[in-house]
């Protein structure tokens, strides 16, 4: 990957890390009121502007330390489509070395215009000669954490699906007042960069409104990091954001702003690659390589680290994913590829790997095609079996070759947890094929009296997450088996809704360790919710099972809001009354995150 690209996802990832558009909330329709940048057309506010962002890679020196202080002035262009345009006068400070500190700070001073969507996201940039680069993704992360999900029926407290330039996320709302919403992004459910997957460490967000629903007041606090990917190096962030009115006065120049935004072309906003990204993407990746050097060097570079070992230099993650992006696009490729492996050649293991984070049908096809070849090794083929449940879009043949695998000693257990997670990617992009591999780990389950094998059916329907599961599921959590009842918990980690809640909590009172222990696990990866919350609050006082309580009070710990007053008690008891130190200092160090208002 050149390091032109690296950059490209690391200003990215500070672009989405503050994206607070909503897009679907749960429970029903939203309200159409404006919220937000709502002010008449022909008028301006003003607000003091401080940005602070750290951003840095595993295997490099800072990549981004840009903050901004000074004025930023929003015009409102058009109220229908709504144009705003953003005129930021200030400082610019740490911009990195291999940036033109004259061209940024340019950037950053140039009027950008933006097309607000109903919900006041960003969906486009306006104009002729628009702000481009790392100033437009700044600007445009502002506008989406601008916006927030309003509470379908005026809940205190409501969950949102939703998506920003790295992927789709579920986010925890709550209302202080009638002017203040606290806002948490919870967890990354789906990334549109492929191959990588992002984490959110802590977020803290508030917005404050005016009577009229117009924005006077945002903060943001927020750590996120990419979860590293073969040998891609890995990225983390921080980020702050404050933003307070600082007066109202008629737009200077609109007129001809809007003129110019109304001719000018619409580009969408930055964001991450799709997985359909075009093929120009895979050119660059490619950039000019052969397929017989790139095989070369990546040999080269894992006898360099030592036999079994795998290379992360940048260098060699450019080569591979140079390598993907040739099997993606050269059937010659396909056919070294499958030659090498089929010889026992030292770089098989990498080339399953990248048949995988290829992900086309050849791709797949050649690795169903090497489970029927004699000369693959056990380690080999269990590779080839976690790499067909790891594709970005698995094809039928690639599931049918799983449910083959489903009697192979061995090979069963990775056989079916890989059918699990070919249902997660294929929920919204073959429903139907989702469906019908669904039904298959459910017939299984059903029909099974071995309970090792309804152990490793449950956890594969853990992977999948899928709702039309939840029916089948419920049984289990009544048997006499331990492992099975402890798996059924697992089997809900991702089912969204109140169904799956409600199992869980009351598997929770289970007089099992092992069962309570899977059932506080499987909470950690929930949202939260007002039936799962007063669960954890038991678990994190009550639990006599040290590690059960820990991972409790771990997730209470990322759950909790500044206005949440039934975790903020459960957390100050395990502050001061916990036999553990070390739970003591979790408990306290949360405490001390969202400051001891209410």
């Amino acid at each position: 990957m050149k390091r032109n690209a690296l950059l490209g996802i690391a200003a990215v990832m500070l672009a989405a890390s503050a994206i607070m558009v909503g897009v679907a909330s749960r429970g029903g329709e939203r309200s159409s009121k404006c919220v937000g940048l709502c002010w008449a057309e022909g008028r301006a506010r003003s607000f003091t502007l401080e940005v602070s962002s750290h951003l840095v890679s595993e295997q490099m020196p800072p990549q981004e330390q840009i903050g901004l202080r000074g004025k930023l002035e929003i015009q409102m262009l058009s109220s229908a489509p709504r144009l705003v345009r953003l005129i930021f006068s200030g400082t610019v400070s740490g911009i990195p070395a291999g940036m033109d500190a004259t061209l940024v700070n340019a950037a950053f001073h140039t009027p950008i215009t933006f097309e607000l969507g109903a919900l006041g996201q960003p969906v486009g940039l306006r104009g002729a000669k628009e702000t481009r680069g790392h100033a437009a993704q700044v600007w445009t992360s502002l506008l989406w954490a601008m916006q927030h999900s309003q509470s379908p029926d005026a809940h205190v407290q409501w969950t949102a699906q939703e998506s920003d330039g790295l992927g789709t996320f579920d986010a925890l709302y709550r209302r202080k007042n009638a002017s203040v919403v606290e806002k948490r992004r919870v967890r990354y459910t789906g990334s549109h960069l492929k191959g990588v997957q992002f984490s959110i460490d802590e977020s803290a967000i508030e917005s404050v409104t005016d009577k009229t629903g117009n924005l006077t007041r945002f903060s943001l606090r927020e750590q996120v990091r990419s979860l590293k990917s073969g040998p891609l190096p890995g990225f983390a962030g921080r980020y702050t954001y404050l933003l307070n009115e600082a007066g109202e006065s008629d737009a200077s120049g609109w007129r001809d702003a809007q003129l110019s935004a109304f001719a000018g072309p619409t580009l969408p906003p930055p964001r991450a690659d799709r997985a359909d990204e075009p093929e120009s993407m895979d050119d660059a990746r490619i950039a000019g390589r052969r397929m017989p050097d790139v095989m070369a060097r990546l040999i080269a570079a894992e006898a360099q680290a030592g036999a079994g070992t795998r290379s992360n230099d940048i260098a060699t993650g450019r080569e591979y994913v140079a390598l993907a992006a040739l099997l993606r696009r050269e059937a010659e490729a396909i056919a070294m590829a499958r030659e090498h492996i089929e010889k026992g050649g030292p770089l098989a293991m990498t080339l399953i790997e990248a048949l995988r984070d290829a992900g086309t049908p050849a791709a797949q096809s050649l690795l169903v095609e090497l489970l029927a070849n004699a000369k693959i090794t056990p380690q080999q083929r269990l590779e080839i079996a976690r790499s067909l449940g790891r594709v970005e879009r698995p094809t039928e043949e690639s599931i049918a070759a799983l449910k083959g695998m489903r009697s192979e000693p061995g090979f069963g257990q990775q056989a079916r947890y890989g059918m699990g997670s070919a249902v997660f990617r294929l929920k919204e992009v073959d429903p139907q094929l989702a469906l019908t591999t669904l039904q298959d780990l459910v017939s299984e389950l059903q029909q099974t009296r071995d309970d090792g094998t309804r152990v490793m059916a449950l956890v594969a329907l853990g992977n999948a997450g899928h709702p039309g599961s939840v029916a089948a599921i419920a049984p289990f959590f009544t048997g006499n088996s331990e492992p099975v009842r402890a798996a059924a918990a697992q089997a809900l980690r991702r089912v969204v809704g109140p169904e799956a809640d409600a199992l869980l909590v009351s598997a929770a009172k289970d007089p099992s360790i092992t069962v309570r222990f899977s059932v506080a696990n499987a909470i950690s990866e929930r949202a939260p919710s007002d039936v799962l919350t007063p669960t954890l609050r038991a678990l994190s006082i009550g639990e006599p099972d040290f590690k059960t309580r820990a991972e409790a009070i771990r997730t209470a710990s990322s759950w909790l809001a500044g206005g949440d007053q039934v975790l903020r008690a459960s957390l100050q008891q395990v502050a001061t009354s916990d036999p553990s130190m070390d739970l003591r200092a979790i408990a306290q160090q949360a405490l001390a995150r969202v400051g001891s208002g209410g």
